[in-house]
């Protein structure tokens, strides 16, 4: 589950996707690496590392892995661009997906 989850109304909550099973597997997986490169400046030695991580741990293929996290990092970039985001924090986006492009060489 991730915060973006939970939806607020005064002191109401609701959980949606709460089991993160609505969509495929190898999708969560993505979400969870792009959601750690949304806090820190990354390079492609910690993303490859992060794929094959997750591809043993979860029995996941790293090529389908790396191409969800290059889909979903792009959604990203288009919610930063649709928010009017500053062009610097966009171009560190698009530096994003081609380090995780990249990425396709090494998994």
């Amino acid at each position: 589950m991730h915060h973006n989850n939970i939806l607020t109304s005064g002191d109401s909550r609701k959980a949606i996707d709460p089991h993160g099973v609505i969509g495929e597997k190898v999708l969560e997986t993505a979400r969870f690496i792009e959601n750690e490169i949304q806090k820190q400046e990354i390079n492609q030695d910690n993303v490859v590392e992060a794929i094959k991580l997750i591809s043993k741990y979860y029995k996941e293929d790293k090529q389908l892995i790396c191409k969800a996290l290059f889909i979903d990092h792009v959604l990203s970039t288009c919610w930063d661009i649709e928010d009017n985001s500053d062009v610097a924090h966009i171009s560190s986006d698009i530096e994003n997906l081609k380090i995780i492009l990249n990425c396709l060489n090494e998994v």
